[in-house]
């Protein structure tokens, strides 16, 4: 019995080793946590769903690694994910009594530290701030539509929004946009938001997530940024400057030339 207990361990032992080096080797592409928090404007984020999906692969490239993700904050309104791979991510919180909210952020997992590679702590820090559906009760029925999955209804409930709602209520119709992945009506949407209110920092990185969506790596860094100048949640800012940085990398002129379809600079093609 303690011969073969003494197997057993040594097995385990072993098999995290070669875990722990085929990840720092690139033998696999790095899976790391993601992590953030929920909060309301009450302060409880009870019966909140945090979702998160990869929409393509960083830089364009095809996609690897589990694609969708669900998690359900702490009572502090905390959660995390382990095994998120690099690529471009949908995430979205809410709740039966508040609004989605939702970003889209572009997060490349470096191995140069093969610590991370094993689940440490990155600088993907997504903190949610939700909205009371009481807030904006025109939204109501495209919420419902949107967690539903009701694309097409998503649209013409939104339809009424542009000529009545305020800049924030507006926002809030964007993000709902953004949940059934429709960025060219959120653009729509963020246009007139930010004409009324232009350092509206919410609006801008809705912007921003609308170009990542369509792979539109120059827009989608100018939205950011403007995002981050124009005052950031506190709870996003550190997640948006990682961002920023991630999307500079893609810009660099390294031999890659401009990817067809995403409008912006994307790996070298044959």
């Amino acid at each position: 019995m303690v011969v073969h207990e003494r197997r057993r361990n040594g097995w385990f032992g072993l098999t995290a080793v070669a875990v722990l080096l085929w990840c720092a080797t690139g033998g696999a592409q790095s899976a790391l946590r993601l992590r953030g928090s929920v909060q309301t404007p009450s302060g409880s984020s009870g019966g909140a769903a945090v979702e998160l999906e990869a929409v393509h692969g960083f830089r364009g490239l095809e996609f690897v690694g589990q694609k969708t993700f669900k998690a359900r904050p702490n009572d502090k309104g905390q959660w995390s994910v382990l095994g998120v791979t690099s690529g471009v991510w949908v995430m979205a919180a809410h709740t039966p009594q508040h609004l989605p909210h939702v970003m889209v952020l572009p997060i490349q997992f470096s191995q140069k530290n093969p610590a991370s590679a094993v689940g440490g702590q990155v600088p993907w820090d997504v903190g949610f701030e939700l909205v009371p559906r009481e807030a904006h009760p025109e939204l109501v029925a495209a919420a419902d539509a949107a967690l539903a999955g009701r694309r097409a209804d998503v649209a013409a409930n939104l339809a009424p929004v542009f000529e009545t709602a305020s800049p924030e209520a507006l926002v809030a119709a964007a993000e709902i946009a953004l949940y059934v992945r429709d960025a060219g009506l959120a653009r729509g949407i963020l246009q007139r938001a930010l004409a009324a209110a232009p350092s509206n920092p919410r609006a801008h990185l809705a912007l921003a997530s609308a170009a990542l969506i369509d792979g539109a790596w120059d827009a989608a860094s100018k939205a950011l940024w403007a995002a981050r100048e124009a005052g950031a949640s506190p709870r996003i800012v550190k997640a948006v400057g990682a961002a920023i940085t991630e999307l500079q990398r893609i810009s660099v002129p390294d031999g890659r030339r401009e990817c067809p379809g995403c409008g912006a600079s994307g790996p070298a093609l044959p």
